[in-house]
Parts: structure tokens; C-alpha cells; sequence
């Protein structure tokens, strides 16, 4: 009888010591597992690169045809409402002050008024001076006022003219934008092509117009 009891409490013992084991073992931190950098995936990147195209190329066919019909007031919702809207006379946008004319986003809504801007100077310092109506209608749905554009293509962020005696600057004036280009191919004539560039800046996930450039062959 004495060997029984002394056989039962060795293994009670041992049971009292496997569960002290185990409830140490409870309270020992667990293991962190290394979480392993989070890089980008490429076909996502590309995905929100072909998001931002898309509704680039929306938002230039809407100021392109709010130029044609002179909707100032949709051109205005366009425009960026800290930058407001530069019009550069030729391509190299920044770096001629006297060849760009910059409007607020309320001045935008107004451009259906009388009032005379000078929009540029050709190389013979010849003065354009004129509504904001009339440079439209002459100058960027025309060609030097002369001649009919027909803009049958369209490019995003990037030109098809490389250089038309106007270095395309819109990369150093605006390193964080976008933009989209109509280009006119050139008649019998080849040097009455044309080009208009509409540029976006992005502010707070919306893209607005910070400008519109036009490039003709420049000797």
C-alpha cells in the first residue's frame, strides 16, 4: 500500500511539472516573423500610369474643344486654381517672359471679353496683340491666322516634333507635369505644321491645366 502512494505522488510530481513547463512556455514572447520589404509591382505601376493617361487624354479633349467653342467658363474648371493658365507663344515655355501670358483662374472664366492681350513677338519683334477670341481662332485653331490645322494626332507625354527651332521645355519648367500634344502634319508647303501642348499639373489627386503651349517651325 505504502509503494502505491508513493507511486501516485511521483505522478502527481511529474504532471505538476510538465504543466508548470508548458505555462512557462505561454509567457515567452513569440517569435517575430521579419516582414520582408513591400516593393511596388510593375504591372500595378503601369496600371496607374494607364489610369492617369486615360483621364489626361479626357481632359485635353475637353480644353480642346472648349478652345474651338471659346467655353471660357469650362476652360476655367480646367484650369490649375493655384498657377492659373499660362499661353506660351512658342514651345520653349520659361524662358521668355515677353512671349507668355499668364491668367487666374477667375481671369479665365473672362477671356470672352474685348479686352486686348499681347499673346507674343515674332523674330521680327512683330507685336500680337489681340481678344483672346481672336488668338484662338487665328493662332492655335489656325496656322499664323493663314491657314486651317487639323490635329489628327494625339500624344501623351511625349512630341512628334523633336524641334522646330523651339526647344520643347515643358520638362524644365514643369518637372512634375504632364501633357498631352495635337499635332497637325505639315501641307505641300512642310513647314505649316503645328503644334499645341496642353500641360497638367496634379494638386491634391485632381490634374489641372497649368498652360497651353503652341510650336511652329521657328527658324
Amino acid at each position: 500500500m505504502m509503494k502505491m502512494l508513493l507511486l501516485i505522488g511521483m505522478l502527481l510530481l511529474v504532471l505538476a511539472a510538465c504543466q508548470n513547463s508548458a505555462n512557462v512556455g505561454e509567457d515567452l514572447p513569440q517569435e517575430e516573423v521579419p516582414v520582408e520589404n513591400v516593393e511596388t509591382d510593375p504591372e500595378e505601376a503601369d496600371d496607374t500610369e494607364l489610369v492617369v493617361e486615360k483621364r489626361l487624354l479626357k481632359k485635353a479633349d475637353t480644353v480642346l474643344r472648349s478652345l474651338t467653342e471659346h467655353d471660357w467658363p469650362s476652360l476655367s474648371k480646367l484650369t490649375h486654381p493655384d498657377k492659373g493658365l499660362t499661353f506660351s507663344f512658342y514651345a520653349a515655355i520659361g524662358t521668355d517672359e515677353d512671349n507668355e501670358v499668364t491668367f487666374t483662374k477667375e481671369e479665365a472664366a473672362n477671356l470672352g471679353n474685348d479686352r486686348e492681350y499681347i499673346w507674343g513677338y515674332d523674330h521680327g519683334d512683330q507685336q500680337f496683340k489681340m481678344t483672346a477670341h481672336n488668338w484662338v481662332t487665328n493662332y492655335l485653331l489656325m496656322h499664323q491666322g493663314v491657314s486651317s490645322v487639323d490635329y489628327t494626332e494625339v500624344t501623351y507625354n511625349d512630341s512628334i516634333v523633336e524641334s522646330g527651332g523651339m526647344i520643347n521645355t515643358i520638362a524644365d519648367e514643369y518637372p512634375e507635369a504632364k501633357y498631352v500634344e495635337y499635332y497637325s502634319p505639315p501641307s505641300d508647303i512642310e513647314f505649316d505644321w503645328q503644334a499645341l501642348r496642353f500641360v497638367f499639373e496634379e494638386k491634391e489627386s485632381e490634374w489641372y491645366l497649368v498652360a497651353i503651349v503652341r510650336d511652329v517651325y521657328s527658324p
